[in-house]
């Protein structure tokens, strides 16, 4: 059962940001994103308990297409994984969704990593969508998600993803001591996080030059992380996402599983983070670290991550 005490819900969207100019500034910055995209997609909202959860979908609708759902990270929504759409959406069902709580257009609702709301959350997302069973694709924060899920639903899980997964070790202290420095001038001095958006822009993003992947588009995700960083108010329940989840809970996702992890990434030693995935996750099928990459592996090097995920989830 949800402790409804750790679940915030705000009025509306508008006020997890600082202004409504924030808010707006977003809105705009969807609406050019989804114009933009490469494959022909559908819209769609679903009821769950904790709010309404907006999605897009892409490739074949039939029956016999493998459904697979996209989970972002922090400062993330669906228009992250436009590297992603072409390629998967070739032979699997795509549904990539707008996590609650974050910069995108489902509820506010936020949640304390202590209780097991992301997991009851998906778990109506997919029963509203008729999905008994699917493959999970997370990133950063999206792979703690599919861990919260894993203690509910395990069976429901084909496959899973973890892309520069939070949860399945501890952060490197580095970053977790700036991340509580810059958080705590946000609260006493109000800086308008020009700290923070410093520091994401300088250790999520390594290959700004975009090497296959169009350099508008890393702008344009440049541009996210500044709306956020700038409008966005700060999530303090998120900080305990900064630590591993306890062994007994890894080990309940038992569906096979993936790990990539970027030769860059500042938020996680990489070979101590594979070496972790190999103790702890019962059904490792593989992991590799992504050369020239970092935590935003999937738009340094989405040729290679889109390789790595359909060797494993079948093309």
């Amino acid at each position: 059962m949800t402790d409804h005490l750790s679940v915030i819900h705000p009025a509306t969207p508008e006020s997890l940001y600082r202004s409504p100019r924030g808010y707006m500034a977003l809105l705009r910055w969807y609406e050019a994103m989804l114009h933009k995209l490469p494959v022909a997609y559908t819209e769609r909202t679903v009821n769950t308990r904790f709010g309404e959860t907006y999605l897009i979908e892409t490739g074949p609708q039939d029956s016999n297409a493998p459904p697979v759902v996209l989970l972002h990270g922090i400062m993330g929504n669906t228009m992250i994984w436009r590297p992603q759409y072409a390629a998967l959406s070739q032979h699997h069902r795509v549904i990539a969704v707008d996590c609650i709580g974050e910069i995108g257009r489902s509820a506010p609702t936020r949640a304390s990593w202590k209780s097991n709301t992301y997991g009851e959350w998906l778990v109506d997302v997919l029963d509203e969508l008729g999905i008994e069973q699917a493959a999970l694709v997370g990133l950063s924060k999206g792979a703690s998600i599919i861990h919260k899920f894993s203690q509910l639903a395990p069976e429901r899980i084909s496959k899973a993803a973890l892309i520069s997964p939070m949860g399945l070790a501890n952060v490197r202290l580095p970053f977790y001591l700036q991340f509580l420095a810059v958080s705590a001038s946000q609260l006493i001095q109000g800086l308008h996080s020009r700290a923070f958006y410093r520091l994401m822009d300088a250790r999520v993003f390594i290959n700004k030059q975009g090497a296959d992947v169009e350099r508008w588009f890393m702008e344009r995700s440049a541009h996210l992380y500044y709306i956020t960083v700038r409008y966005f108010s700060i999530n303090l329940l998120d900080g305990r996402l900064f630590r591993a989840f306890p062994v007994n809970q890894l080990k309940r996702l038992n569906a096979p599983t993936l790990v990539l992890v970027g030769e860059q990434d500042f938020f996680f030693h990489p070979q101590k983070l594979i070496a972790r995935a190999r103790q702890v996750l019962p059904n490792l099928r593989d992991a590799a670290i992504i050369p020239q990459a970092g935590h935003a592996m999937h738009l340094d090097q989405p040729t290679l991550v889109n390789q790595h995920l359909l060797n494993f989830l079948g093309a």
